[in-house]
This record gives structure tokens, C-alpha cells and sequence, in this order.
């Protein structure tokens, strides 16, 4: 009996550690900011998320993306999926020019305020999506700042990304 509570207790104590490591415990930093104007040029997809065409998408922006190292990859999920066969729709674009093909689009931000949250962990441990939105909506309200309707996630690493919420009129 001792010796399984050990194990439980080194265990525990192993994934706790693991979960810091990846920066589970890390904050979910989040601040009103002046931006600067925003052009994004992308592919929308609507579909399944299980579906190729999305992660055909994924590979093109890649692959533009290696072209300019500076750009950044951004998403704006306009319709969430519950489960893997519920329909998604999302926008996956880059903030420099594409050249011109079938199906591209653009999606543009004029200057001004917006509530930017940065999380700094591994996938695997980031708070969810809806957690990040909450905490954003707290934000505002605390601030008395207008609730955003367009959260624009920019990936800025694999281990860091920036979650952009901006209040439409």
C-alpha cells in the first residue's frame, strides 16, 4: 500500500512538473493596445475539420508563409465546431500580399484599439478556446471596454500566440 501511494505521489508530482515545463501554469497575459492596421490574405474554409481541403489550405499558407519569413500565420474561426463532424468555418491567411488565385481573399482591420491576449505554452497545455474568449470578455467588462465580436488568432510560434479581439460597430 506504500509503495502505490509513492508511485501515485511521484506520478503526480512527474505530470505537475511536465504541465509546468510546457507552461501550463503560465498566465494568459491580456491588454488593451493601439493597433496598427491589419490586411490579411488567406482562404476560407467551410467544411468538417476532418476534411483535406482544410489542411490543403494549411500546407498552401505554409508554403507562402516560407516565402516571407516575417509574415505571420493568422486564423479566425467564424464558426466553431463542437465535434469532428460538426460544420467549421475559418479563415487561414497570412498579413503580407499573396499573389493572385482562385478562391483567395482578404480580410482587412482599420487601426485602432483592441484587446490583444498572449499565451505563451505548448498546444497541449494552452487553455481552450472558449477559456481564452472568457478571459478576454472579463477584460472588457472590468475595463468597461466594448465587447469584442472578431477574435483574429495570429501564431507567432509554435509556443506562443496572440489572440486579437476587436469590437465591430
Amino acid at each position: 500500500m506504500r509503495y502505490t501511494l509513492g508511485i501515485i505521489a511521484i506520478l503526480f508530482l512527474g505530470g505537475a512538473l511536465l504541465f509546468y515545463v510546457l507552461g501550463g501554469f503560465a498566465p494568459v497575459d491580456i491588454e488593451n493596445k493601439q493597433l496598427s492596421e491589419l490586411k490579411l490574405m488567406g482562404y476560407e474554409y467551410k467544411g468538417t475539420p476532418q476534411n483535406e481541403k482544410l489542411n490543403e489550405i494549411f500546407r498552401t499558407i505554409e508554403a507562402h508563409k516560407n516565402l516571407h519569413p516575417e509574415a505571420h500565420l493568422y486564423t479566425i474561426y467564424e464558426v466553431e465546431p463542437a465535434g469532428k463532424s460538426d460544420t467549421l468555418v475559418v479563415f487561414v491567411g497570412l498579413d503580407v500580399e499573396i499573389p493572385d488565385r482562385p478562391g483567395l481573399q482578404s480580410r482587412e482591420f482599420p487601426e485602432g484599439p483592441a484587446i490583444v491576449a498572449s499565451i505563451q505554452a505548448h498546444r497541449f497545455v494552452m487553455p481552450s478556446p472558449a477559456k481564452v474568449k472568457q478571459y478576454i470578455q472579463e477584460f472588457a467588462e472590468e475595463n468597461r471596454l466594448p465587447s469584442p465580436s472578431v477574435f483574429v488568432d495570429k501564431i507567432i510560434s509554435h509556443r506562443e500566440i496572440q489572440v486579437i479581439a476587436y469590437s465591430t460597430p
